[in-house]
């Protein structure tokens, strides 16, 4: 009871502050501009056109659009006349949007917002829009599907569900062309809607001013299972009216509790998933699965047979459900740039492969150096990644080793904003190896090894990860790399 009785406090103030939840995305500036008037606008307009007339008329594929609109939004930031600075920014944002590039698009709306009174939700989904309209190539759309997934996560961290199923709905259609982004866009598209119905119903509870057992039980179901918030989330369903979720969460909490008496937990949660609509199965099913991988080290006997059993079936099952996992593949520079994925100006050195549950990555180094991003560049490859977070295993091989400022490999895990977490992998060719990637603790875990020894891993809280990747690079003219992911 007194573990109960020392949340009091804590639970009381996070509740206030869940009801208070955060307003629209506007930048916190103490003053910005009004918005210019549409005439003068206008005007300004087409002087900012007439300056830029011949770049605007050689700017012809995305590629170019995109280097024009980062280029006038960079001017945009010395130019003093607040109606001219409008006029540039909108002109970026049209031209990002005409490229394709949505995330370059919200780089100026974020600006536009910090600067004037601006709708910058408003704007993003018109941005979104007009941008999915014109993703036409297969690397156009894996952009488009990771910063679309950067854009959801804030705006339903925000709470901002207009804007998060215009964006859902946006995704949808720049994915039209490609049926596994296709499908997780739409499943994305459905997980929006039915957050935003549970976050409704939290949120009349939580307008009242008293705390109520039976109020903590709505708003700890939503932050568990709809934002897989289990640390916010359980402390609230501990002292809930809600028997079952009580007991379960008190239980979980203990730090008294063995692992003996976690295991039931671990089942029950799996017993609740059944109850649940589709994306709060999946998250209370994942909790229940990080739950006996937590445990599964500390059990011996049939106890630790019991929970090996329920992994696999767990695992048999994510792997039923998601077939093989989509598969985005780009040019990457690995080298210096190891936290960023991107194609423009990269030597296309090595070719990327795939076929059924198997991707090779392969090829010989003919360029020597080149400039990326303004920048001599020598270390030249390609990632393959697989998008999705799913609970799976496989084995690496490689028909040329690493080899110091050679040849490189690498494993990635890739972010919500399409950042990458990256690890470089020593790997040999008389060498087998197995992989791994699979929810811990409320993170995703990706690991290499050879035989029963860890030689590299990775980890990031799950709500973090979008997909897992593996890289080869290369950096001198006849460097070779042959590397083989199967799973």
């Amino acid at each position: 009871m007194l573990f109960i009785r020392s949340m009091a406090v804590t639970v009381t103030a996070f509740v206030a502050a869940f009801a208070g939840h955060a307003g629209p995305l506007q930048a916190a500036e103490a003053k910005r501009q009004a918005v210019p008037d549409a005439e003068v606008l206008r005007d300004a307009s087409r002087q900012i056109r007439q300056v830029f007339k011949e770049d605007l008329a050689s700017a012809v594929l995305p590629a170019e659009k995109s280097q024009l609109a980062g280029k006038i939004l960079a001017a945009s930031g010395s130019e003093k006349n607040p109606v001219a600075r409008y006029a540039m920014l909108s002109m970026s944002v049209e031209l990002a949007c005409t490229a394709g590039d949505l995330d370059l698009a919200d780089k100026v709306v974020t600006q536009m917002a910090a600067a004037y009174e601006e709708d910058a939700s408003a704007r993003l989904c018109q941005a979104a829009g007009d941008a999915a309209k014109n993703v036409k190539t297969p690397e156009a759309r894996n952009d488009y599907f990771l910063c679309a997934q950067k854009l959801l996560a804030g705006l339903m961290g925000r709470n901002e569900f207009a804007a998060a199923r215009k964006i859902a709905d946006h995704t949808v259609t720049a994915m039209r062309a490609a049926p596994d982004l296709l499908a997780l866009a739409t499943q994305q598209a459905a997980d929006v809607r039915e957050t935003e119905t549970a976050w409704e119903k939290c949120k009349k509870l939580t307008d009242a001013a008293d705390l109520k057992a039976e109020k903590l039980a709505h708003v700890g179901r939503y932050l568990c299972f709809y934002r897989n918030s289990w640390e916010q989330g359980l402390p609230l369903l501990a002292i809930c009216n809600d028997a079952a979720l009580h007991a379960l969460a008190v239980t979980e909490l203990d730090k008294a509790s063995t692992p003996e008496a976690l295991e039931p937990v671990a089942e029950e949660w799996e017993k609740q998933a059944e109850k649940l609509g589709d994306l709060a199965k999946r998250q209370v099913r994942a909790h229940a699965e990080a739950l006996y991988a937590d445990i599964l080290p500390k059990l011996g006997g049939l106890a630790k047979v019991k929970v090996e059993n329920r992994l696999k079936a767990i695992e048999a099952r994510q792997v039923g459900a998601a077939g093989p996992a989509p598969k985005m593949a780009k040019a990457a520079y690995v080298g210096e740039f190891s936290g960023r994925v991107f194609s423009d100006g990269v030597p296309d050195e090595l070719a990327l492969a795939s076929g059924g549950r198997t991707l090779r990555i392969s090829g010989t180094k003919k360029t020597d150096t080149t400039t990326i991003q303004n920048r001599t560049c020598g270390h030249f490859g390609k990632i393959g990644m697989l998008m999705g977070v799913a609970r799976r295993t496989g084995e690496l091989a490689v028909a040329a080793g690493s080899q110091g400022d050679h040849t490189t490999y690498g494993l990635h895990l890739v972010k919500a904003d399409g950042s990458l977490e990256t690890q470089s992998i020593d790997l040999r060719p008389d060498q087998k190896y197995g992989w791994q990637a699979q929810t811990e603790g409320g993170q995703v875990v990706l690991r290499v090894t050879a035989g029963r020894n860890e030689i590299a891993s990775l980890r990031l809280p799950a709500g973090q990860v979008r997909g897992i990747g593996f890289s080869a690079t290369v950096r001198h003219v006849g460097d070779k790399a042959d590397l083989q992911v199967k799973w």
